[in-house]
């Protein structure tokens, strides 16, 4: 492949088609630096503005629930098992919500745990 040559596949978005941008021969290729990675296809070093981690886990966790047919949000139950999915896809699925909520929890305890008064959230829950 010369590199002066434009391949189409360097030049897609990621998503913009149903398939890779690239085979998985040229991703080992790019890893070992015998082919230059477009930038469009390098990982970004820097963190997303305006989001932090636990609302990025919250997001991911409701959008695995949607994707099994539920609802978003820490209140809604996880929704039963699809007709067709297998039962260890499902728990796989359970156990990524599960997690990333658990995260969302750990980052704004790690966040706000100095602002919140326990005693006072003990007192309101008895």
């Amino acid at each position: 492949m010369s590199r002066d040559r434009v391949n189409p596949r360097e030049t897609s978005l990621p998503g913009a088609a149903r398939r890779q941008p690239w085979t998985p021969r040229q991703w080992s290729w790019a890893v070992r630096g015998q082919i230059p990675v477009p930038p469009l296809l390098q990982p970004s070093l820097c963190k997303p503005v305006g989001e932090d981690r636990a609302s990025r886990m919250l997001r991911k966790a409701n959008k695995i629930r949607m994707a099994l047919g539920g609802e978003a949000g820490t209140s809604a139950f996880i929704a039963r098992k699809p007709k067709g999915m297998w039962n260890r896809t499902y728990q796989a699925k359970v156990d990524r919500i599960c997690r990333a909520e658990y995260q969302a929890d750990q980052a704004f305890l790690s966040r706000y745990g100095d602002k919140l008064d326990f005693d006072d959230l003990r007192a309101v829950s008895n």
